[in-house]
């Protein structure tokens, strides 16, 4: 099987991190059609009560929620990096969002009115604090690091597992290791040309998300509306979590070098992993909007 690289590793400028998001109060089922325009209109004029947060991350989620809070409608703006050509279509958004749902890193009533607005809308005081960055992150990707989204589209395209296509896009492609749900991410000055050879991958961080995800490895469970309030502030991200399950699998194998990752040798290598969790089996089906 042949892969085209340059579809897999790809330059793109350092990137401005800016974020825009609401966070408040909603008693029904998630109101999948707001967006962040009306709804800081109604947080100005008293009709619903929340907090508007710019920032350049999610660092004061944990502390700056109020008690109570159930939702958040992060804003992602597909068109903020600066290299117009690595902007995600709308047909590569659609695939994302399909992929993420499928996998667990959205949930399922994430759609259309988010793949046409980028207003992403979660309810979270049913979910641990890991699995919130876990799903802002994802949507995170398609405005700051749209190159990631792109080669995982690809690498699923030509039969890789999921779960290993964000691990290797993550690896080859994302710049920043605190916007990252891996943590492993691309090397300095790595490029297509010198330096490849050098760039290593573990693939039980890629089984470690995957067990995470299907609850197979204790984890945070606490709620995040227990954890608010009893404590406020926790290191926000899920790499801990990640590298405490990949250190208990009973799985001894080598990193394995990019360069080397699309060779028939390696790609046999992965099948007998079929037999730890099914982890290189395609999927029946994946969701459609």
């Amino acid at each position: 099987m042949k892969f085209d690289l340059n579809k897999i590793v790809s330059d793109c400028p350092s990137q401005r991190y800016s974020i825009r998001y609401i966070t408040y109060k909603e008693e029904d089922s998630v109101d999948t059609m707001r967006t962040l325009e009306t709804l800081k209109k109604d947080i100005e004029t008293g009709v619903i009560e929340g907090r508007y947060v710019e920032n350049i991350c999610f660092s004061t989620f944990p502390s700056g929620t109020k008690a109570g809070s159930n939702r958040i409608l992060f804003k992602v703006d597909f068109e903020q990096c600066t290299k117009i050509s690595l902007h995600l279509t709308r047909i590569e958004r659609k695939r994302w969002v399909n992929l993420c749902r499928y996998y667990g890193l959205m949930p399922n009533y994430i759609g259309k009115h988010f793949i046409d607005t980028g207003n992403f809308i979660l309810r979270f005081d049913d979910l641990t604090l890991s699995k919130i960055y876990m799903m802002l992150t994802a949507a995170r990707y398609m405005q700051e690091s749209p190159q990631t989204v792109r080669a995982v589209i690809y690498l699923r395209k030509r039969g890789f597992n999921f779960f290993l296509s964000l691990l290797i896009a993550t690896r080859c492609t994302h710049e920043n290791a605190g916007h990252s749900i891996f943590v492993q991410t691309k090397p300095y000055m790595a490029s297509l040309d010198n330096k490849l050879s050098q760039v290593a991958i573990d693939p039980r961080e890629a089984l470690a998300l995957k067990m995470y995800i299907e609850q197979k490895q204790e984890a945070n469970t606490e709620p995040f509306s227990e954890f608010i309030l009893r404590s406020g502030y926790k290191n926000f991200s899920l790499q801990n979590t990640i590298y405490t399950i990949k250190n208990k699998l009973n799985w001894k194998i080598d990193k394995i070098k990019i360069a080397d990752l699309f060779s028939r040798e390696v790609q046999d290598r992965f099948k007998p992993v079929k037999t730890v969790e099914q982890e290189v089996e395609k999927p029946k089906m994946e969701l459609q909007t």
